[in-house]
């Protein structure tokens, strides 16, 4: 027999949904007999006790006891208590439901009017660049198409960058590439005059290894910046005294406010890239024009950063990095606050040099830039239109991507295309650019030779 409480089936259901009190006295009456043994007489069992008998006395008086009556209270109307679930017996019944024809038919409410009118919201990124289209000096940003109006600079620069699409792998290092990646190459981009080594197709081959790493692990914004100084050391960009350029990091350097187009609201929108390339100190032709200047200049500065060692040298080229799988609008957006506040500084420098009569040149040079996400490399160009100084007429347009300029570090392929990419970029920088610079804001001055 089990030892645990059994409902007796011959409750009633006002038994069933009595007080606590007489549950518990009704269970105790039962377990009298699973317990407890039977008392007897005294001729049935001579060996017991007066105090067995005493205590088997009390028992059967307390047990024997009637149950207290309690007064059944009334049950809530939408209780949710089975009667079933307490006792076999048929309970009492219920209220009966209503028709299905008689139920209430609920009607499907609106959306609220603040609700309707927000709509889904779209991403900073494209808010942002809402407002740098209708700021002070706007800024646009233009797809590649026909109806561009493009002055004749940004077409000489799309023209220098002709040369780099192709015979930018050098024959002599075909042997190092895999059958699999042979037939993806087309013969006109294997260059036999290109100089070839072992050093240059293992710094390909380390390139692609750490950009396939920092994909499949999904590595941080860092990773990749570090493969970007990679990719720009191998096209040249070496930390010595033979180039004209060096790699400056500028992620927690501030833009100068007075460089910042402005919205409506008079709020200056700022973003930071994250590396940048400027005219190099540790070159001598370089270092002797920037002395010169700041000598004659000593309150002036040549960039539109406010680093106290960035504001003292040209920044010619933007580069914004984000990880693989980023935002690549706002990387856009990034570049073109940096390359309008370059283009703003180049132009007050032009501005202030043809008021002291040094110049007689009316234009600046273009400015390019890249975003890389992740394996990508877009190139964009931007200009100033048609103004004076900083009140910009036509703002400030910045034109991109073009597929045949888009670089990768994807395959050892799309690396070599990339390496040639960036030194004809830097070739244009350091012909035009820089030398619009030394020979308009620097001014000629006699240097030692190298």
């Amino acid at each position: 027999m089990s030892s645990h409480f059994q409902i007796p089936q011959s409750w009633s259901s006002d038994d069933a949904i009595g007080s606590v009190d007489a549950l518990v006295t009704a269970w105790l009456k039962q377990q009298r007999w699973l317990y407890w043994p039977a008392t007897t007489s005294e001729e049935d069992h001579g060996s017991s006790t007066n105090a067995d008998q005493h205590r088997s006395k009390r028992r059967r008086r307390c047990l024997s006891a009637p149950t207290p009556k309690y007064k059944k209270m009334p049950r809530a109307a939408n209780s949710d208590r089975d009667d079933a679930s307490i006792t076999s017996q048929s309970s009492a019944p219920s209220a009966p439901r209503p028709a299905l024809r008689d139920r209430q038919i609920l009607q499907p409410t609106p959306p609220s009017s603040l609700a309707a009118k927000r709509g889904r919201s779209s991403s900073p990124s494209k808010k942002i660049r809402q407002r740098l289209e209708h700021a002070t000096p706007a800024i646009r940003f233009v797809a590649p198409s026909s109806s561009v109006d493009e002055p004749t600079s940004v077409r000489e620069v799309k023209g220098s960058l002709m040369g780099a699409v192709e015979g930018y792998i050098p024959r002599g290092l075909q042997g190092h590439f895999q059958d699999s990646e042979l037939v993806t190459i087309v013969p006109s981009n294997f260059d036999d005059r290109a100089p070839c080594s072992d050093k240059l197709w293992n710094k390909v081959h380390n390139i692609f290894k750490l950009a396939e790493q920092a994909q499949r692990r999904q590595k941080d914004e860092n990773a990749w910046i570090e493969i970007c100084r990679k990719v720009l050391r191998t096209a040249g960009l070496k930390d010595n005294n033979t180039t004209k350029l060096e790699v400056i990091s500028v992620q927690t350097q501030v833009i100068s406010p007075i460089y910042l187009s402005r919205d409506a609201k008079d709020a200056s929108l700022n973003k930071r890239a994250d590396l940048a390339l400027a005219a190099s100190r540790d070159h001598i032709e370089i270092a002797s024009l920037l002395d010169k200047f700041e000598t004659e200049n000593p309150d002036f500065t040549l960039s539109h950063l406010v680093d106290a060692y960035t504001s003292g040298v040209p920044v010619l080229c933007g580069i914004e990095v984000k990880t693989s799988g980023g935002d690549g609008d706002e990387a856009l957006t990034q570049l073109g606050i940096m390359s309008a506040a370059a283009l703003a500084k180049h132009a007050e420098l032009l501005l202030r040099n043809a008021d002291m009569g040094r110049t007689s040149d009316c234009e600046v040079p273009p400015f390019l830039g890249w975003t890389v996400v992740g394996h990508r490399w877009d190139l964009y160009i931007s200009w100033q239109a048609m103004g004076t100084g900083l009140d910009v007429a036509g703002g400030i347009s910045v034109l991109g991507p073009w597929p045949v300029f888009t670089g990768s570090t994807v395959s050892h392929q799309d690396i070599f295309k990339l390496v040639k990419l960036i030194k004809t970029v830097v070739q244009w920088i350091e012909d035009k650019q820089l030398e619009w610079f030394k020979r308009v804001i620097l001014g000629n001055v006699v240097v030692p030779q190298e």
